[in-house]
């Protein structure tokens, strides 16, 4: 794996908005052999810009 490149710069005060995922979060190994991603563990992200800043929040899936 490659790291990550480092950018600099400011992010344009005009760019306001939020990018929302919602998908898997697999924290564990496959429990059997019959394992569907939408029936595991979950994660909704969110990263948004607003007056050139940035900001991202996650919040964790079901804790049963």
């Amino acid at each position: 794996m490659r790291p990550t490149p480092v950018i600099r710069g400011d992010i344009p005060k005009g760019l306001t908005g939020t990018l929302y995922r919602n998908g898997p979060n697999p924290q564990f190994a496959r429990r059997d052999t019959h394992f569907h991603w939408f029936l595991d563990d979950g994660m909704a992200h969110a990263f948004g810009i607003e007056d050139g800043r940035h900001f991202a929040v996650s919040w964790p899936g079901d804790p049963a």
